[in-house]
């Protein structure tokens, strides 16, 4: 597997949107990490319009430290928001 384009996210509380992902892109890789005391991570979300915000409620639990692969379809975006006060970063690599 080859790594493509990536993009990195400092963790907020508002969620956040990433760009598409590419016309050939079908998987991705996801990385978290916290830069405080105690569990951080970020609820993520993947979705096909600007208009998607993840949340506690919609998205799914990234711990951190944490790296895992997913499936996309080309042009999908993801939202993230952070899912404590631990702060940290989310690195969105695209893969081929």
């Amino acid at each position: 597997m080859r790594q493509g384009p990536v993009q990195n996210f400092t963790l907020t509380a508002t969620s956040q949107l990433s760009s598409p992902v590419g016309s050939q892109t079908y998987r991705v890789s996801l990385a978290c990490s916290s830069t405080g005391i105690g569990m951080g991570g970020a609820y993520i979300l993947f979705g096909d319009s600007t208009g998607i915000t993840a949340s506690s409620t919609n998205g799914t639990l990234i711990p951190a430290p944490w790296q895992s692969d997913f499936v996309v379809t080309p042009g999908q975006r993801l939202a993230l928001v952070e899912a404590s006060t631990a702060h940290g970063t989310l690195s969105l690599t695209e893969r081929s």
